[in-house]
Order: structure tokens, then C-alpha cells, then sequence
């Protein structure tokens, strides 16, 4: 178990002790990767993260591919 998994469990069993109320976690910059975000997202009662972002982050959704190949370089961010 790494120690992604170890605090997803944590949070896991924590929503499951408080049903009633919606659960927010505030953690540091160093767990504002998509490793730890995106588990607590994708639960049917998502948990939702208020964290710092460290310097490097980037904010945009990754680009879709076209379907239809065009002429010079290809675009970076959609």
C-alpha cells in the first residue's frame, strides 16, 4: 500500500463515520496532484480538496485530439 492508498482509506472510512454532512479537506501543496484529487472526485459523494497549488501546476483540461489531421504544428492546448 502506498501512501496515496493509505490516506484515500483514511478519507474513505472518514466519509463513511459522517453520513450526514458533506466532507472538505484542506491539505497542503504537496498533495495538489492528480494522484490524490481525482479518487475523491470520482466518488458517487465526491470529497472535495481545498489545497495550495504549487508553482508548476498547470489549469487547463487536457486538449482533445481532432479527428481530422491539419497542416503545421500541432496545437498544445486544444
Amino acid at each position: 500500500m502506498n501512501f496515496w492508498e493509505n490516506a484515500h482509506a483514511t478519507l474513505f472510512q472518514f466519509t463513511e463515520w459522517n453520513l450526514k454532512h458533506s466532507i472538505r479537506v484542506v491539505v497542503d501543496a504537496y498533495f495538489s496532484n492528480k494522484s490524490f484529487i481525482q479518487p475523491l472526485l470520482d466518488r458517487k459523494n465526491p470529497i472535495h480538496v481545498v489545497t495550495k497549488l504549487k508553482t508548476n501546476a498547470v489549469g487547463f483540461l487536457d486538449p482533445e485530439k481532432p479527428a481530422k489531421k491539419k497542416q503545421g504544428r500541432p496545437r498544445k492546448k486544444g
